[in-house]
């Protein structure tokens, strides 16, 4: 496995992958592909069943039906059943659970990882891509891509969005804020993706990168979406900024993230959430209610702005 970053303000990452090498991503990630890459999806990082080519796992069939076969692979089960990993005979219930019919187990986990998967910002289904040849991951916004490799005794929170791809032996799930009540009211960056397991995974951080090493001890308050990637042995906890003052005039939200030491900090100095907010005070609101309310008007201006 290869794996190149191109480009400066918005780069991407391509990943060269000979015979039966892969690399796993949530759904959505993919910017393009070679025609010989094998493409299947599961709830599970571990274990597949024979794919197809990149169109062959998109063929539904009968529940327990045989798929045919996509170009450069066999088939798989049956409408769910090549999602689960679940080979030939799958069908739902092995999709949902990541239980295995003749063509290889999906284990892992199944539905209720992938669940919690989703509650940190990914989908229901992993998206397997499987060598040879080239795929490529490109960043949503202006910012950096970097590897970081995670072993059995060190994984990573990462906010919600910043997880691009990784290899098959990272697992993906969610670290929740220690209440909900945070979670709830905090906003997107209280809630974050945990990597853990044994491999190599690449990592977007929108806008410049700073990182700092905490001593024991040392703390640093961030706000929740300035806040990239940091290791699980930086404690993680949600508080809010005391004075009447910032409980009413705080427009940004009162909540900050307290990261205390020891381990090291990744922060973004552009995340997602903090760029919409400030493009919306020049974004009018009331151009979508206009259209709809103009009748033959609004479809005048459609077709005008050449929509």
């Amino acid at each position: 496995m290869q794996a190149e970053i191109k480009g400066t303000t918005m780069p991407v990452l391509q990943v060269t992958l000979d015979q039966g090498e892969e690399v796993i991503s949530t759904h959505g990630e993919l910017a393009w592909m070679t025609a010989s890459i094998n493409m299947s999806q599961s709830t599970s990082p571990i274990g597949s069943g024979p794919g197809g080519g990149a169109y062959g796992a998109a063929a539904a069939q009968p529940s327990g039906a045989a798929g045919p076969p996509g170009p450069g692979g066999s088939g798989g089960g049956g409408v769910f059943g090549g999602f689960g990993g679940g080979g030939r005979g799958g069908g739902l219930l092995a999709g949902l659970t990541g239980s295995g019919g003749s063509g290889g187990g999906g284990g892992g986990g199944g539905f209720m990882q992938a669940v919690k998967r989703m509650a940190g910002g990914g989908g229901l289904f992993l998206t397997r891509y499987g060598g040879p040849g080239a795929i490529t991951f490109a960043a949503k916004l202006p910012g950096h891509i970097f590897p970081v490799d995670i072993e059995p005794d060190q994984a990573y929170l990462v906010h919600r969005h910043g997880w691009l791809c990784g290899t098959p032996g990272i697992t993906p799930s969610v670290a929740l804020q220690q209440t909900f009540r945070g979670g709830i009211y905090g906003g997107d960056g209280f809630i974050l993706q945990k990597l853990e397991g044994t491999g190599r995974a690449w990592i977007e951080l929108s806008g410049e990168m700073t990182s700092y090493e905490l001593p024991p001890g040392q703390t640093l308050l961030v706000h929740p979406g300035h806040v990239g990637m940091f290791q699980s042995s930086v404690q993680f906890q949600v508080t809010r900024l005391r004075g009447i003052a910032n409980w009413m005039f705080g427009e940004d939200g009162h909540h900050v993230v307290v990261l205390t030491g020891p381990g090291r900090v990744w922060l973004q100095s552009m995340p997602l959430e903090v760029l919409a907010a400030a493009l919306s005070k020049y974004i009018r609101k009331d151009d979508d209610a206009t259209v709809q309310s103009g009748g033959m008007g609004g479809m005048i201006g459609d077709m005008l702005r050449g929509s």
